[in-house]
């Protein structure tokens, strides 16, 4: 997905009005002007405003996208009296700050009521140059509108937060333009969609009328917020190989081709009428045969939302237990830095350090959703100690920074608005798909698409995950320099819990993420289900009663439009499926970029540059993967595993479980040792396990387990599907299905092997391989058959291949 900004000026504005993904659009422009009446209505993407303001009808409509200010300086207003004049627009722009001056004549009695979330230039009203006064509208002004009142040459300006109850069809169809703007734009132009979404749900919020405009609008803008906070290095990978996914466009292609040429044949308005008529039969009937497609996507979604949100439940698992831990390491090191201070005047370095914890424990606290008012309140504490530091002179020590722990703190609270509500979403529209009508189903209503609480969603304000990585880095150092340079007693112990703490973490915001990215799309596709079985209702009637007309021919052209677009959207989600599974498995980004508004053609060029990639991929290397088989014991792996592994499968209490984490780490020893989370997958990338095997050493089985001279020791070996994987020095992060095998053996009286009972490696013929850098769950089955009280290492048995540097 594309990175952009949102122009700001009306040369800029008017370029995006003008893209071609825009312009064909049908149905985005409606006016009409009664004299008598003296009303006028005007609908559009981008208008002039001062063409329309200096001279107003008594009632004034204005449903726009963009209203522009070309001229920009002042615009003399010259209504009637008791005219009212009411703009909804999302952008006002202009080259300069805008004077609306009202003449004494309008001032005697009129209103001017505005709708607006992004503002480029301020804009002042006055009456004939007095009692001017700046609009407070803009993302960070918390208001929606502003209504201004002229009585008797006076004027009054008051703010609301939400747009008033409007159910006319007028505002239906200029919301419903919007949605189209934003969802053809979706995936080549985020800045501009996401502003869209979050326009149309500040809208919509609350109004019963519009719930659907709403979860629409919250279902596009949250996959969007998604998109940015996973970052570009974070994606869903998918668990069959590339060619499954090709195989199934290349079949939905054909429906789609047939669908567009009969499209662009209805599109043809000299066409005659039969023939008109005969394009509309056969895509009527071929929209009612893609509807087992449809379904198909749709639980697809669902599918990836279930498997993101057990990933996340595992990652918050394992940072709770995390807490304890790092708890105990901050209670030793305490110590240990209050006897360092008493022989110190780095008071600066003090501070930080003391800091750590109190940001650490609150961080994880909001993401695991415990006590979010306490914990918000312990990381804003941290932060402002921090940053009392740095108002001093720079002292030595002085690592962690202020503006590394805000971007965190910001990147969590916004991700912590958005994923808890996820769930009743997803819930909503399980309940929407089981309802043909859908008419019975409370869809939860949302303002928020970013979680920044402001009018408008910014997706260059967006922090990223890569908040985590800075703060993992910086933290790591602060404390390599209390343990290594200073001796601070407890610091080398607190470092590596805070290292481990800050891996956890990453993997469980990354699961978030991905969770709302996939139930928003489970949302939206369902929304599309329902709304295209209506459009299918709508187009047979339409069609049964079409003899020409046009207004029945343009009704039906929208509608079809939707139709059209949807389809190609499922084509963008299947092909984004194909390139999520060309990146895991080249470990690079595919040159292909995803646009809904793209012809079949297009696709179908798209499909065969990834299958060209593909080969190139391939082509780069003289050889195939290098196969390894590797052994290493469980004092070799990283941070206090070793200890805690032997400690977990001993202990009923805890299920005899035990877990360890494994992390891509460009430039890794290939010695094992406690800070080195990648051993022993160093010096290569594209890590693909066949399997892992575990043993336990030096266990016999109890008498009463033993059976022909033979016992059985069973293990249940589990992934979190939150994954990494390296390419040279950089590392890519994943989310996907968690992946679980059983591994049994037998043993004899005394211990000793005698054969696999249930293999945990062997080569998948339909599914990706995962990487081995994931967080790992080892849950010994039926512990009471096995002594563990001379248990005190285990072998772990790696399987697969890479490519070797």
């Amino acid at each position: 997905m594309l990175a952009d900004t949102q122009p700001n000026t009306p040369a800029g504005w008017q370029a995006y009005a003008s893209l071609r993904e825009v312009t064909e659009i049908p149905a985005t422009a409606d006016a009409s002007r009664d004299e008598s009446g003296r009303t006028e209505i005007h609908r559009n993407i981008y208008l002039e405003g001062a063409d329309i303001l200096q001279k107003p009808l008594l009632d004034c409509e204005i449903y726009t996208d963009v209203l522009a200010f070309t001229e920009g300086g002042e615009v003399i207003l010259s209504p009637d009296e008791d005219t009212t004049i009411e703009i909804n627009a999302r952008v006002l722009t202009a080259d300069q700050p805008v004077h609306l001056n009202m003449t004494k004549a309008g001032a005697r009695s009129s209103a001017l009521m505005i709708y607006a979330t992004v503002v480029d230039q301020p804009i002042s009203v006055s009456v004939e140059g007095t009692q001017r006064t700046t609009l407070d509208l803009g993302p960070d002004s918390g208001h929606v509108g502003a209504e201004i009142d002229f009585a008797d040459g006076q004027l009054k300006v008051s703010y609301t937060a939400r747009h008033e109850y409007d159910a006319t069809e007028i505002y239906q169809a200029f919301l419903a333009t919007e949605l189209r703007v934003a969802l053809a734009l979706f995936w080549n132009r985020p800045a501009i969609a996401i502003s869209i979404c979050s326009y149309v749900a500040q809208s919509t919020y609350n109004i019963q009328a519009h719930s659907l405009s709403n979860a629409q609008a919250v279902s596009l803008g949250q996959q969007l917020a998604a998109h940015a906070m996973a970052g570009p290095r974070a994606k869903y990978a998918p668990t069959l190989p590339f060619q499954r996914y090709h195989d199934t466009m290349k079949d939905q292609l054909e429906a789609a081709k047939a669908f567009e040429d009969q499209y662009q044949r209805f599109q043809d308005k000299d066409a005659e009428v039969a023939d008109k008529i005969a394009a509309w039969t056969t895509m009527l009937q071929n929209a009612q045969d893609q509807r087992a497609t449809r379904l198909s996507v749709q639980s697809q979604t669902l599918a990836k939302y279930q498997d993101a949100r057990s990933t996340a439940d595992a990652c918050a698992k394992q940072l709770s237990d995390d807490d304890d831990e790092l708890q105990d390491a901050k209670d030793v090191f305490d110590q240990g830095l209050v006897d360092w201070e008493k022989g110190q005047i780095l008071k600066a370095a003090f501070a930080i350090l003391s800091a750590i914890f109190e940001f650490a424990f609150g961080i994880a606290e909001l993401c695991i959703g415990n006590d979010p008012g306490g914990a918000a309140k312990g990381v804003e504490d941290a932060v402002e100690s921090v940053e009392k530091v740095e108002e001093g002179a720079a002292e030595a020590g002085q690592i962690m920074t202020s503006s590394t722990l805000q971007k965190l703190s910001t990147f969590t609270e916004a991700l912590q608005k958005l994923y808890p509500k996820v769930d009743a979403l997803v819930a909503a529209a399980n309940k929407l798909a089981a309802l043909p009508g859908g008419d019975e189903v409370d869809l939860p209503s949302l303002n928020d698409i970013s979680g920044s609480g402001g009018s408008d969603a910014d997706s260059s304000l967006i922090t990223s995950l890569a908040a985590w990585d800075d703060w993992e880095l910086e933290c790591d150092q602060q404390m390599e320099w209390a343990a290594d340079q200073e001796k601070i007693g407890g610091a080398s112990q607190f470092r590596l819990a805070l290292r481990k703490h800050a891996v956890h973490g990453r993997a469980l915001a990354q699961a978030q993420a991905e969770a709302i990215k996939q139930g928003q799309q489970y949302v939206q596709t369902t929304l599309e289900v329902l709304q295209s079985d209506r459009d299918i209702q709508n187009l047979q009637t339409l069609l049964d009663t079409y003899h020409g007309e046009e207004a029945i021919y343009a009704a039906g052209q929208a509608q079809f439009y939707d139709r059209f677009l949807q389809l190609k959207t499922s084509l963008a989600i299947q092909l984004q499926y194909i390139i999520d599974a060309y990146r895991f498995y080249a470990l690079q980004d595919s040159q292909v970029r995803l646009e809904s508004q793209q012809s079949v053609g297009d696709f179908q060029q798209n499909l065969s540059t990834l299958q060209t990639e593909m080969q190139n991929v391939d082509n780069e290397y003289a050889e195939d993967f290098t196969p390894f088989d590797y052994y290493v014991y469980s004092d070799e792996l990283p941070s206090n595993f070793p200890q805690l592994v032997i400690d977990g499968l001993k202990d009923s209490s805890q299920g005899n479980k035990a877990t360890f984490t494994l992390v891509a780490t460009p430039q890794a020893s290939p010695q094992a040792g406690e800070h080195n989370f990648a051993y022993p997958f160093t010096n290569g990338s594209h890590y693909r396990l066949d399997g892992l095997e575990i043993q336990l050493m030096d266990v016999k089985p109890r008498p009463e387990a033993v059976h022909d001279g033979r016992a059985v020791v069973s293990l249940k070996i589990e992934t979190s599907g939150s994954y990494s994987d390296i390419q040279h020095d950089q590392v890519f992060y994943f989310v996907s299905p968690i992946q679980q095998k059983r591994f049994s053996y037998e043993i004899g009286p005394d211990g000793s092997f005698l054969r696999i009972r249930d293999k945990a490696i062997f080569e998948p013929t339909n599914h990706a391989e995962p990487p081995p850098f994931t967080q790992w769950t080892i849950t010994l089955e039926a512990p009471e058959n096995v002594d563990l009280s001379t248990l005190n290492k285990i072998q772990l048995h790696w399987n697969g291949k890479y490519r070797p540097y």
